[in-house]
């Protein structure tokens, strides 16, 4: 029983391939925020076009008046200008037509009032022409073509408040072989709600997948009680 169990695992634990780098925003989590986000490709800080040394103006990384108290990535919305992180997920070499993706969303705890923030999670492909960098923007490049994207809302959260959302995205256009890559941006909702915090991004399984990691268990349940 525990062989069949582990051998329908072996198809959708291939599906693997796809995965957030970072997601939590711990890996090398600086002392205090600074611009550069550890494995991600972000917008650097900018006013009205010239990059400076503000880290609040652009895409951040750190703990400051973070949500939780832990490292977080800030998008901010500076100028009319509203900032972005993407990186590499991978290949879709298991063939998925469809991704799950859960985030949380949160304010920072010197945001002064109630905010509703705005967020368009998007998947990218490219055709390997394309030089990922920061304050390269992969959305636009040559080479990349749109797979799908979702827009989400925080609801009114109160400073220091946040909320989980889940970005359901379709694959189905996508093909097996180039990269896929993952991009959040801030979109803010009305007249623009700054400085959205991101944390604890990850895949999460199909519900088929669940289903077999259920029988796995059982199947080594009824495995110690007969031994």
């Amino acid at each position: 029983m525990i062989a069949c169990a582990l051998a329908a695992l072996a198809a959708p634990a291939s599906q693997a391939a796809l995965q957030v780098t970072n997601g939590d925003f711990q890996n090398n989590a600086p002392a205090n925020n600074t611009w550069d986000v550890d494995s991600w490709f972000n917008s650097l800080p900018t006013v009205t076009g010239q990059a400076n040394n503000s880290w609040w103006e652009g895409t951040w990384y750190g703990p400051t008046v973070s949500p939780n108290g832990t490292s977080v990535m800030g998008l901010g919305y500076m100028f009319a200008t509203p900032h972005w992180a993407y990186q590499s997920l991978g290949i879709n070499d298991a063939g998925a037509s469809s991704l799950a993706l859960q985030f949380d969303i949160g304010s920072f705890t010197d945001a002064g009032g109630a905010r509703d923030m705005g967020i368009t999670v998007a998947l990218y492909q490219t055709d390997g022409s394309f030089t990922p960098a920061d304050d390269v923007d992969i959305a636009g490049a040559a080479g990349v073509t749109l797979i799908d994207s979702v827009s989400l809302t925080s609801g009114a959260l109160a400073p220091g408040e946040s909320v989980t959302r889940t970005a359901n995205l379709d694959l189905s256009g996508a093909n097996n072989s180039s990269p896929i890559f993952l991009r959040f941006i801030n979109s803010p909702t009305g007249t623009g709600e700054p400085w959205a915090a991101i944390d604890n991004i990850q895949i999460v399984p199909e519900p088929g997948t669940l289903a077999i990691l259920g029988v796995a268990a059982a199947a080594g349940l009824v495995y110690r009680r007969r031994n």
